[in-house]
């Protein structure tokens, strides 16, 4: 597990890792604690997926610290509870257009009112999903605009993590 920091000029450093299996909670506390020690005191915001494990440990070692579920998380999972795979295309342009449009949290809120309304009936599960928690993918409006594309998503962990495995595919002791 990987923790990357962005400083206020859209520099991007790793803070740190831990090895582990899964994102559990203890794997993730045990980052942050070993960040804490280092001297990471109040990070402005926390970008991750929607795992829990993540969640519970920000909540518990910097609970007044705004986290940010990725954007591009968000709209991958309705994909996951399709009714209609003939739908994919047009809700996940839909759901995308949400982000590319809005511009303040009450824009989005009310372009997530229009996309409710219109697939609701024919994509019930998938609507449901997207739209729980969804005030939590605009988190990124609370910071200037310019940092709005490098906060909507953790894509800079992402590009990172296939980084690492690019490179440590090339030693045997890895696999």
């Amino acid at each position: 597990i990987w923790a990357i920091g962005m400083d206020e000029n859209m520099k991007f450093e790793l803070l740190g890792y831990v090895v582990a299996n899964t994102e559990s909670k203890e794997a993730v506390r045990s980052l942050l604690i070993d960040l804490q020690k280092r001297g990471l005191e109040r990070p402005q915001l926390f970008v991750s997926d929607e795992s829990k494990g993540i969640e519970s440990a920000i909540s518990l070692e910097y609970p007044h610290v705004k986290h940010q579920i990725c954007a591009f998380h968000k709209m991958k999972n309705i994909q996951h509870y399709l009714e209609d795979y003939k739908n994919r295309a047009e809700i996940l342009k839909d759901a995308a257009d949400i982000y590319k449009t809005a511009w303040s949290k009450r824009s989005a809120m009310e372009k997530l009112k229009i996309f409710r309304k219109k697939w609701i009936k024919i994509e019930k599960e998938s609507t449901k999903h997207f739209c729980a928690r969804f005030e939590k993918t605009l988190r990124y409006f609370d910071f200037p605009k310019i940092h709005w594309k490098s906060i909507y998503t953790n894509n800079p962990m992402e590009s990172f993590n296939s980084q690492m495995r690019t490179w440590t595919s090339k030693f045997k002791y890895f696999e």
